[in-house]
């Protein structure tokens, strides 16, 4: 078992939790002195607000509270006395015992406890930033962007083989015509998905025409003199017109520095709460009586002792 005085994030924790604890005890207490009395008072009709509205702003509470009418002050009042007399009749009847729903929402509460706690230390230092940006650079890669214009025959409407000979057809009179990209609409056939596709990455690309012609139109030079094709896909037919690519980047810390922050933020504070709860787990002596194998639980037991 650790010491709880060499790991402050823990310690703190604890308190906060046995603070907790002993306002249930208190107030567990006060409901067994006059349980059959419910009081319902301006914190109590808060603190209900906060929890039907999912928005716990107490000023945003306290502003909704004073602006009801008599009659919606009466509905929130009536509504709290019912759920507050039910939950109190359910605990005096156990069936908050051995209630794994409940059990959950209790284990959730100590996590929020923790990350609270985890957000209340220092804030992530720039080199925690920067080793995070590091670490995770993979994630801010930019990826590779293409801007094409195409002109479609579709394979369903004239067969495979029919739309690749009328694209053939088709692209001799762009070039004569010196067709530009804003000409595509003019003509083919209507298009599934887009006619125009600006800065777009290969995944998107792939996702409308497949992987073999994604791998087509990356391929080729930008140019906006030239049409090129037929190129096929899924659909059918494709004549295009490559006018822009962008290679794939990695971007320098500064140009993503806000994203790198706030992602460095959450991935430090949520390994801050792993720690505490894990923690409060090793704080415990865990001793394994599950018989069904002798030697797979006394393996265990040695794991868990290490």
């Amino acid at each position: 078992m650790k010491s709880l005085h060499k790991e402050p994030l823990l310690h703190f924790l604890v308190l906060a939790i046995g603070l907790f604890v002993l306002h249930s005890v208190v107030s567990h207490e006060d409901m067994n002195a006059d349980a059959k009395r419910i009081v319902v008072d301006q914190n109590s009709l808060l603190n209900f607000i906060q929890y039907r509205t999912k928005s716990f702003e107490p000023m945003t509470a306290q502003k909704q509270l004073e602006s009801l009418s008599d009659e919606a002050l009466q509905k929130i009042i009536d509504d709290y006395v019912y759920e507050e007399a039910l939950y109190r009749e359910a605990r005096t009847l156990g069936l908050d015992r051995d209630d794994y729903v409940i059990k959950r929402r209790l284990i959730q509460k100590v996590d929020y406890i923790a990350r609270g706690f985890a957000v209340s230390f220092d804030e992530v230092s720039e080199e925690e930033i920067r080793k995070y940006f590091e670490e995770n650079n993979n994630d801010y890669f930019v990826e590779p962007r293409v801007t094409f214009t195409h002109v479609f025959f579709s394979a369903e409407r004239h067969g495979a083989a029919k739309a690749r000979e009328l694209a053939q057809r088709k692209l001799g009179e762009l070039e004569k015509t010196k067709a530009s990209f804003n000409d595509a609409a003019k003509y083919g056939e209507r298009f599934l998905y887009g006619m125009n596709y600006v800065e777009r990455s290969r995944l998107y690309v792939e996702s409308h025409f497949g992987p073999e012609m994604t791998e087509q139109v990356f391929a080729v030079e930008s140019d906006q003199t030239i049409w090129r094709g037929p190129f096929m896909s899924a659909h059918g037919a494709h004549l295009v017109m490559v006018t822009q690519k962008q290679g794939g980047y990695m971007p320098t810390l500064e140009e993503v520095y806000t994203r790198v922050a706030q992602e460095a933020q959450r991935a430090i504070v949520a390994e801050r709460a792993k720690q505490a709860t894990q923690q409060i787990v090793d704080s415990y002596d865990i001793d394994i009586v599950y018989h069904k194998s002798k030697e797979r639980v006394a393996s265990l037991n040695q794991q868990l002792k290490q």
